[in-house]
């Protein structure tokens, strides 16, 4: 996950460093009673998101970052883009659904901006 920019690109989340899946969690369908469960790992440089998902009935699995102590920043930047490839195991990866949201303040009452894309 980065900050995309003409002339250069910042990384925003380097998994390297073992702290850095402090600032996540999971937020599956349990919330609502559902029985799917998610997790990320870290590979390397990356993290693997991975889990399984109850495809029936409107199972979900996904990974948000916990409120910040400081916010980001990220003023400065054109864009944001996020570097992601889908690994072919269960569910064929053009039929998932993938999005990324961007929330503007650092509570859960906010706006919400949310773009889908494909790895």
């Amino acid at each position: 996950l980065g900050l995309a920019d003409v002339s250069y690109r910042s990384v925003l989340y380097d998994f390297s460093q073992p702290d850095q899946l402090e600032e996540w969690e999971r937020i599956d369908d349990v919330i609502m009673g559902g029985v799917s469960s998610s997790r990320l790992v870290v590979d390397g440089s990356s993290a693997l998101f991975e889990g399984r998902l109850r495809s029936d009935g409107g199972g979900f699995c996904g990974q948000r970052m916990r409120l910040l102590a400081e916010p980001l920043d990220l003023s400065a930047a054109d864009g944001v883009f996020v570097d992601c490839e889908a690994l072919s195991v269960g569910a064929e990866p053009s039929k998932r659904v993938w999005k990324m949201a961007i929330r503007t303040k650092q509570d859960r009452g906010e706006v919400v901006y949310q773009a889908a894309f494909k790895p």
